[in-house]
């Protein structure tokens, strides 16, 4: 999926006034509950904000932070998904990052609020 964040003209990796230009794409796949805010803050601020949620829901990319959201894989629970892709509908509508949060952590296999 981190291939996905390099190249083709059509996805945030490529605009140049986004919060994470520069950054390594690394921080947006985390392992942890912390590393995943970290990762939140940085949209958080993000001029292109609901652009990227717009894109993120036209894709499939998963197991990572995208437009403030965590977005959980297929294999994650279904529903926490779901509630992924509907808080990236709500980014991309709003232009607002996503405040609520509900993650999927491969470490502790748990859902946390």
């Amino acid at each position: 999926m981190r291939d996905r964040l390099a190249g083709n003209g059509s996805d945030p990796h490529d605009w140049p006034n986004r919060a994470c230009a520069g950054m390594d794409t690394e921080v947006f796949f985390p392992l942890t509950r912390a590393q995943a805010d970290v990762a939140i803050r940085v949209c958080n601020s993000c001029p292109v904000l609901a652009s990227c949620a717009e894109w993120a829901g036209r894709t499939d990319i998963a197991d990572c932070v995208v437009a403030s959201v965590w977005l959980p894989s297929d294999r994650a629970l279904a529903q926490t998904r779901r509630e992924g892709l509907a808080r990236l509908d709500a980014v991309a509508a709003t232009g607002r990052a996503c405040v609520r949060q509900v993650r999927h952590y491969p470490e502790s296999g748990q859902v946390a609020a």
